[in-house]
Parts: structure tokens; C-alpha cells; sequence
């Protein structure tokens, strides 16, 4: 008598493991709309973010350049109080401006980038990059807000002081 006639036999099935949902990139037909949606705004907020990065850093320059060439004609290199030193420290502020004003225009770029090839080729590889970079955009966003709410104290005191010693 064979196994396969046996009804004591206990049952068999070929057993498959199942990946977690979150692994087998898994979105909804409307999530995937709304991704594609996205990917436009977010690249056009990113390009426009790279033009204006380009303008802060052409006005950047300006100001050093005639900064530079005013203090060079006043023969005021070295003193602090001109207005050629003016635009000089204005000129790098400036730069400071437009190189911090870079990252999150890549991170944004980037992101819209990402979630467009995705939507084209239903990537994992390619979503996981366009949420690292949203992440990245968010995460830089955060820090450099919570640089700026912790200077808010330190010039409100800086004011006061300045304030009470222009009374004496």
C-alpha cells in the first residue's frame, strides 16, 4: 500500500514564505498617482530653488568684486569702518546665503527626480532614494529652523545690551 492512499496520512502542502508588505513595495494604484502628481512640483520647486541659488551667489560675488575694487580705490583695505568692508563682509554673508539655500534645492530636486523615475519603472531601488532625499530635505530644514530659533534669544539679548550701552 502506497503513502499516497493512506487517509491517516497527515496532510502536505508546499510551503512559501511570505515577504512582509512593506518589502514587497507595495503602493495602492491611487498612491502611485499621487507620487506622480508630486514629481513635477517638487522638481520645479527644486529647479527654481537652483536658479535663485545662482542669483544669491552672482550678487554674492557683485559685492566682493565692488567691495574689493572700492577699497582698492579709497586705498581702505585694511580699515573696518568703510563702506568697501561693508560690502565685502555683505558679499560673503551673501555666499553663506546661497550655499546654504543649495542643499535643499538638491534634496528637493532630487526627490522629484527619484519619485518621477519611479513611477516609470516601479523601482524599489528608485522610491527608496526619492524618500531618503525627502527625508534629507526635511531633516536639514529642521536643523537649520532650530539654529534659527535658538539665535532669536541670543540677538534679542545681544539688542538689549547694545540698547542699554548706547543710553550710557
Amino acid at each position: 500500500m502506497s503513502d499516497e492512499s493512506n487517509p491517516y496520512q497527515s496532510p502536505q502542502a508546499a510551503i512559501i514564505a511570505e515577504k512582509p508588505l512593506i518589502s514587497q513595495g507595495v503602493l495602492t494604484d491611487l498612491m502611485t498617482k499621487y507620487l506622480k502628481e508630486t514629481s513635477p512640483w517638487v522638481r520645479f520647486l527644486g529647479i527654481v530653488s537652483y536658479i535663485a541659488c545662482g542669483l544669491i551667489f552672482l550678487t554674492g560675488f557683485v559685492l566682493i568684486i565692488v567691495g574689493f575694487v572700492q577699497a582698492v580705490q579709497n586705498s581702505e583695505i585694511l580699515s573696518t569702518d568703510s563702506l568697501s568692508s561693508g560690502l565685502l563682509s555683505s558679499g560673503f554673508m551673501v555666499l553663506g546665503s546661497g550655499f546654504l539655500i543649495f542643499f535643499p534645492a538638491r534634496f528637493l530636486y532630487l526627490y522629484g527626480a527619484k519619485l518621477r523615475n519611479y513611477c516609470q519603472t516601479y523601482s524599489e531601488k528608485e522610491l527608496e532614494l526619492a524618500f531618503k532625499n525627502s527625508k534629507s530635505f526635511w531633516k536639514f530644514s529642521g536643523i537649520c529652523t532650530i539654529i534659527y530659533l535658538a539665535f532669536i534669544p541670543v540677538a534679542m539679548v545681544i539688542g538689549i545690551v547694545a540698547a542699554v550701552a548706547m543710553q550710557f
